[in-house]
Formats: structure tokens, sequence, C-alpha cells
């Protein structure tokens, strides 16, 4: 990336401020590898207690290709749009970034979690990241899992790694549910001592990569996503974009299809 003069970046900074009269709009792109294979992208339309997310790159299951997230007056339930089908459905945010547990229980497993650790270490300056003043920050968590489910017992050990390299040029209420995962576990027992110890990491996030590891029975699993925001631009953006659009039919989502199924 050329080099920014700090002026520059001020005067870029300045600019990206949240106000009243505008609000931000960015593209994102993650990329997932090894055990779990996957591509999202898109872009990203927020204003106020407002934000849309368009995916021009599905995850084929709760995000389909063409489809876009919407989320009105701060809350967290999102309304999935397909505009091909002129249907949608909703989704709890909460479900989305931590219910693993929750749904484990909704499934019928029963787990215990043991040992869980965190650590946070905080790099300091990185340097200029989309055109962005950045700093960078690695968060790592691990924990030990009992877990009782489909009429197995298994035990594991998770490990998580996240670098994340961040911004307070812009604020974290721009921040989309997506950006948010790569902070999260979905184990509310771990979920806790992380929100404890990265009170420092409150900008916006530029870039993650995250790497989670499984280990079961002696054999190690592993997935690396890596995340990236690009294009950071503010322009004013119409109300209309954060509606359903009229006529739209609500629909059941793909969570409650599979949670009907494995009640069955």
């Amino acid at each position: 990336m050329p080099h920014m003069k700090p002026l520059s970046i001020a005067l870029f900074a300045l600019l990206l401020l949240p106000s009243a009269q505008a609000g931000l709009v960015y593209d994102f792109r993650s990329v997932s590898s090894g055990m779990s294979k996957q591509t999202l992208a898109g872009s990203v339309r927020a204003e106020g207690p407002n934000m849309r997310v368009d995916f021009t790159t599905g995850d084929g299951l709760l995000f389909r290709s063409g489809s876009y997230a919407i989320a009105s007056g701060g809350r967290k339930i999102l309304s999935v749009v397909d505009p091909s089908a002129r249907t949608f459905y909703e989704l709890d945010t909460d479900r989305i970034l931590g219910g693993a547990d929750a749904m484990l229980r909704q499934f019928g497993g029963k787990f215990e979690v043991s040992n869980p650790k965190v650590r946070v270490t905080n790099g300091g300056d990185a340097g200029t990241m989309a055109g962005l003043p950045a700093q960078k920050s690695r968060v790592e968590s691990s924990f030990d899992m009992a877990l009782q489910a489909l009429g197995q017992n298994m035990k594991m050990q998770m490990h998580n790694t996240t670098d994340v390299w961040w911004t307070r040029s812009v604020g974290a209420e721009f921040t989309s549910f997506l950006q948010k995962s790569g902070l999260k576990t979905g184990i509310e027992a771990v979920d806790k001592l992380l929100a404890a110890q990265t009170p420092n990491v409150n900008g916006f996030p530029l870039k993650q990569v995250t790497t989670t590891k499984i280990v079961m029975n002696g054999n190690a699993m592993s997935t690396t996503t890596t995340s990236e925001v690009s294009n950071v631009r503010k322009m004013k953006i119409a109300p209309a974009l954060f509606a359903v659009p009229a006529g739209f039919v609500m629909v059941a989502s793909p969570l409650e299809k599979m949670l009907t199924r494995g009640k069955l």
C-alpha cells in the first residue's frame, strides 16, 4: 500500500467521523480454508442505528448470493431478504455470533466446558490499512469440552487465535455482525472472559485473521478465516434501503428448519 503522509491520514479520518448527515459504506471479503471452506463477499451500509449487508457471494445456507440482511433501529434481529423470491426470514445475531451452546441444547446435546483461558496482546501501531491508521492486537482463547450429542460422548480441546487490525478513526458502531464473529467462540463462559479482556480492542476492525483448531481423539483439525474491509467511504444512505420491501412474505429461516428436523 502506498505510504500516506500523517496529515493526509488525519484529513481522511476526519472525513469518516460519524455525523447525523451521512453514513458509512464499505466492501468486505471473508475467505475460510481448512476443514471449512467458504467465501463471503459484498458490501455494508450503516447509518445511525441501521445497517444493511448485501451479499454478492453468500454461504449458501444463511445468506445466499444476491440476498441482503438488514437491521433497523439498533435491533439484534436481522431480516434476511431474498429479492428473487420476494421473501424474507429473521435471524437473531446473538445466535449467529454466540449461540453454539444454546444450539447444542436445542438439539438435545449436553456439554461441559472447563479450563477456559483468554490472552490479549496489544501490538501497538501497525501503519495504515485501507488508508486509515491501524492498531494490531492478538486475541487467544482456549478451553476443553466434554460433549454428549447424537448418542456419542466426545472430548475435545478448542484453540482460537485472532489477529485483528483495527482503527479508532471509524466508530465501532459501524462494525457489522460478520466482523464481530472473530472475537467470539459461541461458548458463553469463554465469551464472558473475552468481553472482559478485550475492552481496548474497541475500534473498527479493518482486517482479521482467525484460526480455530480442534483436537479430538488425538486428531487436529483447523480452519483459518481472513476477513478484510476495503473502499471505505462516507455517504448519505436512503432510509428505504433499511426496510423490507412491501409485499415480501416472511418464511422460516434455515436455522428454524434445522431445529424442526432435529426434534423429529
